[in-house]
């Protein structure tokens, strides 16, 4: 019965994850409008949004978008599987960071110049982020003396005590994939429109959006086992920090893809090497 349960339970959770990034992005928009003095939308207008998508007439300019965006959302799927199924962080790295290429890929195989200027700011974007993000996976590994997930949440010190610094660096990713400011960069809808999705519509642009939907509650789910076993104290903590993003989100202008680049190479690898030092003391 146990050897069921821990089948069952994941897969029930892969099931909820999409459904908890909808209710994310619902709360995001609610909580926006009323800081800006607005009524907004109601918290389940995701879900109508997604379902008037997929009832839209499908256009693709070109039949390789279409794979990269079934790649893009099956590769993302694979890496929220790989973390509630506590497999290695190593792997969940690496699948996170193939996700983001076909996403990429996807909008370099257009002929719009929002969608290439948008998909080269992301792939920019992407060195930056994802040298940060291994750096946080490779820290965790190696204060855990393991890289697989189900092992490291059994330790008895909480990650935050160990890397408190490296925590700061995920809260710095969960901006990014939030795609908020300052860190919208290649989506700048004032700017160069959606970027990458610039050529999508229909169901295809919506497999972006359940994508989305399955990565914003994996980036959370990975900062919360930092706290674990007191899951209720990083509850809090994300919830505090999900309402900062928004207030800064609404005062804050965009980087350019450079500042981007300056700031995590210095404040992100600042961190990083803070928490070394920390851990080598």
């Amino acid at each position: 019965m146990t050897d069921m349960a821990s089948y069952l339970v994941p897969i029930v959770l892969l099931l909820l994850f999409p459904l908890a990034g909808m209710f994310i992005d619902g709360f995001d928009r609610k909580i926006t409008a009323h800081m800006q003095s607005r009524i907004g939308p109601p918290v389940i207008q995701p879900f109508y949004d997604f379902f008037k998508l997929m009832g839209k007439e499908d256009f693709a300019v070109n039949p390789y978008t279409v794979i990269f965006a079934f790649a893009h959302l099956s590769f993302t799927i694979t890496s929220v599987g790989i973390f509630l199924f506590g497999q290695d962080l190593i792997v969940l790295f690496f699948t996170i960071t193939l996700a983001e290429i076909f996403l990429i890929m996807g909008g370099f195989s257009t002929r719009s110049p929002y969608s290439y200027l948008g998909s080269f700011r992301m792939l920019i974007q992407l060195v930056a982020i994802e040298t940060l993000f291994l750096c946080v996976v490779a820290l965790a590994g190696y204060v855990s003396g393991t890289f697989i997930i189900s092992e490291i949440i059994k330790t008895h010190t909480p990650l935050i005590v160990k890397l408190p610094f490296s925590f700061i660096v995920l809260v710095i990713i969960l901006f990014v994939k939030m795609e908020k400011s300052p860190f919208d960069i290649p989506t700048a809808k004032g700017e160069i429109i959606s970027g990458p999705f610039m050529e999508y519509t229909g169901r295809w642009y919506a497999l972006f959006k359940l994508a989305h939907w399955f990565t914003i509650p994996l980036i959370m789910g990975i900062m919360l086992m930092f706290f674990l076993p007191f899951w209720y104290v990083g509850a809090i903590v994300l919830v505090l920090i999900f309402l900062a993003i928004l207030a800064i989100d609404n005062i804050a202008t965009r980087l350019t893809y450079k500042e981007l680049v300056k700031f995590c190479f210095s404040v992100g690898i600042f961190l990083i090497i803070l928490d070394i030092i920390k851990v080598m003391i």
